[in-house]
C-alpha cells in the first residue's frame, strides 16, 4: 500500500497480484473437490459390486449339493441396478474328491474399473 499526495489505497498492479493469488488458491480447491467426488462416486460403486458379490457367493454357497452338481463350473450374469451395470461371474472349484469343500469364487465387474472378488468355502457332510 502506498500514499501518494495525501491518497491512500491500493495500486492497481497490487490489487491484480492479489487476484492472481485468488485465482491459483481457487483452481487448486476446485481441483481437489472434483477429485473427492470422483473417489465418493468409486467408492460407492465399489461398495455395491461388494455387495452383490458377497450376496451372489452367499446365495449359491448355500444352495443343496444337488442343485449345484448341475449347475455349470464357470458362470455369468448381467445385473442392472440404479441405472448400472455388473457383470457377475462365479466359479464353483472342487478340488476333486466328494468330501473336500466346494470353493465359490464371485467377480464383480461393474462402472468402476477395479473387479470385485469374493470367496466362500462351503463344506458339505456326507
Amino acid at each position: 500500500m502506498t500514499e501518494q499526495q495525501g491518497q491512500a489505497g491500493f495500486t492497481l498492479v497490487e490489487v491484480m497480484i492479489a487476484f492472481v493469488i485468488l485465482a491459483i488458491g481457487l483452481t487448486g480447491i476446485i481441483g481437489a473437490n472434483s477429485q473427492i467426488l470422483r473417489s465418493i462416486v468409486g467408492n460407492e460403486e465399489w461398495s455395491r459390486a461388494r455387495i452383490l458379490a458377497v450376496n451372489h457367493a452367499e446365495e449359491l454357497a448355500s444352495l443343496p449339493l444337488d442343485s449345484l452338481q448341475g449347475r455349470p463350473v464357470h458362470e455369468s450374469v448381467t445385473v442392472t441396478e440404479e441405472a448400472k451395470t455388473y457383470e457377475i461371474k462365479h466359479w464353483l472349484v472342487r478340488t476333486g474328491v466328494a468330501s473336500d469343500p466346494l470353493r465359490v469364487e464371485v467377480q464383480v465387474i461393474g462402472p468402476n474399473p477395479y473387479p470385485v472378488t469374493y470367496t466362500t468355502v462351503r463344506s458339505f457332510f456326507l
